[in-house]
């Protein structure tokens, strides 16, 4: 059975989400886990998806879970941690694709680039001394391909940095540093008007960091 293999090198992995060369083996979804510190159902007055239906991603051994669309509009999550162990120090790296453009990849005939996706890379932060060293000093942080500045935010009460950059797409990250980890959601996209642009946004909402 093939395997994906993961095009070029960690920085175009980042950028856009996943580059793959062969994609015949089917990818297994990530088991959702349920916490008892993670509800796996939105209240509708807290749903920022508009009402939509939601999966829960939880991984309880990095603390960090967050809610995502999985209707007919919604996404396939693929888990590509395994397979980028050997690129990096990659603890977790998961990417979410809208479905119908995941199975159109799927189904193509020749090799092809994967289409935008919204990823959640967890990575150890070594030797620097505070988020912000580490967005602008770590690779993986992808900021060297930035022409922006480091924007300050909070996510789920943690001091958390946004910054944009060009791929293959464009690219918008929020990084945030607890439990001795790097946790950078990513969202990569053609255009801001994008329904996967809004969806990054809720994700950000639902997106909670247990600080251990």
């Amino acid at each position: 059975m093939n395997k994906l293999l993961i095009g070029v090198f960690a920085l175009v992995l980042i950028a856009v989400g996943a580059y793959f060369a062969f994609k015949d083996a089917p990818v297994p979804e990530e088991e959702i886990e349920t916490a008892t510190s993670s509800s796996p159902i939105i209240e509708p007055e807290d749903n920022p998806f508009s009402g939509r239906q939601t999966q829960l991603f939880n991984e309880p051994a990095l603390s960090v879970s967050f809610h995502y669309p999985s209707d007919a509009d919604g996404y396939t999550l693929v888990d590509t941690s395994e397979q980028t162990g050997g690129m990096g120090e990659f603890m977790k790296f998961i990417s979410l694709y809208q479905t119908e453009e995941w199975e159109e990849f799927q189904n193509a005939t020749s090799p092809r680039e994967g289409p935008p996706s919204i990823s959640l890379m967890v990575v150890p932060v070594g030797t620097f001394d505070s988020p912000e060293t580490w967005v602008k000093g770590s690779e993986l942080s992808n900021f060297q391909l930035s022409g922006s500045e480091v924007g300050h935010t909070t996510v789920n009460g943690l001091q958390a940095y946004r910054y944009r950059y060009d791929g293959l797409y464009q690219a918008e990250a929020t990084a945030l540093v607890a439990n001795s980890n790097a946790y950078v959601l990513t969202v990569s996209y053609n255009d801001e008007e994008d329904s996967i642009y809004a969806d990054y946004e809720a994700m950000l909402e639902t997106l909670e960091i247990r600080v251990r």
